[in-house]
């Protein structure tokens, strides 16, 4: 057998094996490690900055349309869904006072009573008129 096929079966492979967290192989104690970022972490954090983006972007009472349009591209960037970035957004207008007011319908009083009572009377006035007609012939 050569030398150098000797050499090579005898050669030995060093095997690198996972260190466990924290190992330290100065025999220093290491820092506290940080925690991972989850993907509920990460999706979080995207919201928050989105919303710090809305609140930066607002400018006036009124979000355009084209503005949320603007918004919706760069919640997408950030990898927030639609229907969140619209929650967002509806939560930081809310915060901002801007939220929709609803309007309520004026209070009709006694008109709104008008029309359902002419139109009983009409109804009752044309029965009583059919039962007459019957009676006379």
């Amino acid at each position: 057998m050569p030398a150098a096929t000797a050499a090579a079966a005898t050669k030995t492979v060093e095997v690198k094996r996972a260190r466990p967290r924290g190992w330290n192989p100065g025999g220093a104690p290491a820092a506290a490690a940080q925690p991972e970022a989850t993907p509920e972490l990460k999706k979080e954090q995207a919201s928050a900055q989105f919303a710090h983006h809305v609140r930066a972007s607002l400018a006036g009472p009124i979000l355009r349309y084209e503005d949320r349009l603007k918004l919706l591209r760069q919640a997408e960037k950030l990898g927030v869904g639609r229907f969140e970035a619209n929650l967002v957004i509806a939560r930081v207008l809310n915060e901002q006072g801007m939220g929709q007011e609803v309007e309520w319908a004026p209070d009709r009083g006694r008109r709104g009573w008008a029309l359902p009572i002419g139109a009983f009377a009409v109804v009752q006035g044309l029965v009583l008129a059919g039962v007459w007609w019957l009676l006379r012939a």
